[in-house]
């Protein structure tokens, strides 16, 4: 009888479980909807000041100071003339509306189609948009215009997954966050895309904050990726080639046509990779480019639990019709250790001056285009408390651009004399998970730039010192409430010009989230800017006040 009962029971759940699969929707409706508001008001007589952006603090933008600040590129942070100080009011919402059909559990077919809207001010807008559209877009006396709706046939995609091989195909824009993967990731200890400096597939700038991200100015990706993994006896293998377009945007007259492939795998403690990138195409003028550049990579988990890696890399880049050619490498070595309590990693990167390589970890944000041993330890102390130190001592990468061309990239020094200038960065970063009902954070950083010249007049001798504060206080669940200050001082000479500013910024959010990639977010901010140098005779000097709403749903 038991025997009977069993069988029936059963027989019964794998009839019931034959049903709920041949009711499984096959077709799905996904999407998502992100919108960002901002308004931006200036007081004071810097307001009044024509192209503030031109006069205010380089450093406070081309340092990225600040990182965990949520809209550190807002109205009190930005001197690029990209992103000027400015009053002005916006909203920008980007509405992805897709078509998802599962045949069976090994393949997933999707279709997606974005809107991209915008309305108020052009230059708040292009700070803040989730993404800019990407076409061939209009212009005016020579500038691109920023259009106020677009409607693209986004991206499709086909997925298949058998066990643990893994294949993915995706056709139309490259997803910001997650294409291509090699240039979004990290493998070996470093992050590949940054070995291609003139290749689209790294023209993009995130702010963060956490799990907060305000991303502009991208240049969309259209192309094709096609990816895949397989493991098998202990060994992974995994292979991506794209071949990608970019044409120029509001932000960057940039036009590139990029084709790629990398090949990585990790058996046990080894781990190696190879990466293949040509991108040819414009940029700013009309001036034509291409580069070519190979790079190899390795490391090695030794049986104490050290990680040793290392990169090598050479490119050729090419002006033909001025019959100019650069040609160079890049090497990197590093060695990493953590347990449950500590990480410990130094690396040390010699660059030659076709290279932007990677020196940030987490929410850090650093120049790259310089060459030198960056260190950095992370210990979690008494309770919840972690403390993180950073140190760096970098040196400029030489160049032969002619003074300001940047065809390589050189914010922050001039390529017009043969002295090269150093950077120094000390960073100390404190972390209380929890101290009552709060959320602790803070930092204190100091950076020194200094770089010698044939002329006293052009030396540089500058410091830049950034404070940050911040403490979140769950309201209950899904709603959280965060106060933080910024104190930022600059001081020293660059050449001929003379620095004694300093800015503090407040900023109160409110956050609410409704599951795991949807929330509400409510910012306020407050900046006030002082510019103590005599000269400006107090002219600079402005305080501004931002709000922003910025909304993600999931559906």
């Amino acid at each position: 009888m038991r025997s009977l009962l069993v069988c029936v029971s059963g027989c019964v759940l794998l009839a019931a479980a034959q049903v709920q699969a041949a009711e499984e929707p096959r077709w799905n409706v996904t999407g998502h909807t992100h919108a960002i508001a901002v308004w931006q008001d200036l007081s004071g007589p810097g307001a009044e000041v024509p192209g503030l952006a031109v006069s205010y603090d380089m450093s406070v933008f081309d340092m990225l100071l600040g990182a965990r600040h949520s809209v550190h590129n807002g109205s009190g942070t930005t001197a690029n003339p990209n992103y000027p100080l400015t009053d002005g009011e916006a909203v920008v919402d980007n509405l992805y509306l897709g078509l998802e059909h599962r045949p069976g559990p090994e393949d997933t077919f999707s279709l997606t189609a974005r809107t991209y809207a915008m309305a108020g001010d052009r230059t708040v807008a292009r700070v803040f948009g989730d993404e800019l559209p990407w076409g061939d877009l209009s212009r005016k006396n020579g500038a691109i215009q920023t259009p106020h709706f677009d409607l693209d046939l986004y991206e499709a995609a086909w997925k298949h997954e058998v066990d643990d091989h893994r294949i993915e195909v995706d056709l139309g824009t490259l997803q910001p966050a997650r294409l291509p993967r090699f240039a979004r990731g990290w493998s070996n200890g470093l992050k590949i895309g940054s070995f291609f400096y003139r290749a689209p597939i790294t023209q993009a700038s995130i702010w963060e904050k956490d799990e907060r991200h305000l991303e502009q100015g991208r240049h969309p990706l259209r192309g094709v990726d096609v990816y895949a993994e397989t493991r098998t006896g202990g060994i992974e293998v995994r292979s991506e080639a794209l071949w990608v377009t970019t044409d120029p945007t509001p932000v960057t007259d940039l036009e590139r046509e990029t084709v790629a492939w990398r090949l990585a795998g990790d058996a046990g403690p080894l781990g190696i990779g190879l990466t293949l990138a040509d991108s040819q195409g414009s940029r700013t003028g009309g001036i034509q480019e291409e580069q070519f550049g190979i790079e190899m990579d390795a490391s090695v988990k030794t049986p104490s639990g050290i990680r040793i890696y290392g990169a090598t890399a050479s490119t050729q880049a090419d002006r033909q019709e001025r019959s100019e050619g650069h040609t160079g490498g890049a090497a990197v070595a590093g060695a990493a250790w953590k347990d449950a309590h500590t990480e410990i990693s130094t690396q040390y990167q010699w660059l030659g001056e076709n290279y932007d390589l990677i020196q940030q970890h987490k929410s850090e944000e650093y120049p790259s285009n310089h060459q030198g041993v960056v260190a950095r330890l992370s210990r979690k102390i008494a309770g919840s408390v972690i403390a993180r130190a950073v140190l760096m001592w970098l040196r400029q990468v030489e160049t032969r651009d002619p003074a300001g061309d940047t065809l390589f990239g050189d914010p922050f020094f001039s390529a017009g004399d043969t002295h090269r200038g150093k950077l120094a960065v000390q960073k100390l970063e404190l972390e209380a998970g929890s101290v009552g009902p709060l959320d602790l954070r803070g930092y204190l950083e100091h950076v020194g730039i200094r770089k010698g010249s044939d002329t006293v007049s052009a030396d540089v001798d500058k410091h830049i010192w950034n404070i940050y504060g911040s403490a979140a206080c769950p309201l209950n669940a899904s709603t959280t409430l965060e106060l933080s200050w910024r104190h930022f001082v600059s001081s020293g000479e660059w050449g001929t010009a003379s620095f004694r500013s300093r800015q503090d910024t407040l900023e109160l959010a409110l956050e609410r989230r409704f599951a795991k990639d949807s929330y509400l977010l409510f910012i306020l901010q407050h900046v006030l800017y002082r510019d103590g140098v005599p000269a400006a005779r107090g002219l600079n000097d402005y305080d501004a006040d931002q709000a922003i709403v910025q909304c993600k749903v999931i559906f």
